[in-house]
């Protein structure tokens, strides 16, 4: 028998993102990334760049799969046109209700 590691699934991986992302987004999503990966193989220091588009994209696809996210960037984005600040919170926010939650 031989001894294989148990490795968690990386959530930067693309097909951990595509599973989580909705499915309007993958079309955007594959072609920022192959580009990307395609770029950080002509470049030694490519990797960073790529690392930080699937971390992007990460957090994207866990925002947007969230049930009311639809609706609260529409409520955002009008606020936005209409030049209030309806919505909007502070980072400082955002990441106390998200340290909250876990």
């Amino acid at each position: 028998m031989s001894a294989q590691t148990v490795s968690e699934p990386d959530p930067d991986d693309p097909v951990e993102i595509l599973a989580v992302l909705p499915a309007r987004y993958h079309e955007q999503f594959l072609t920022e990334y192959y580009q990307a990966a395609a770029g950080a193989a002509r470049k030694v220091g490519g990797y960073r760049e790529l690392h930080d588009l699937l971390r992007l994209w990460r957090l994207t696809a866990e925002a947007a799969s969230d049930p009311g996210f639809d609706g609260r960037l529409a409520a955002v984005r009008e606020a936005m046109a209409a030049g209030r600040l309806d919505g909007s919170a502070s980072l400082t926010e955002v990441m106390a209700a998200r340290s909250a939650h876990q």
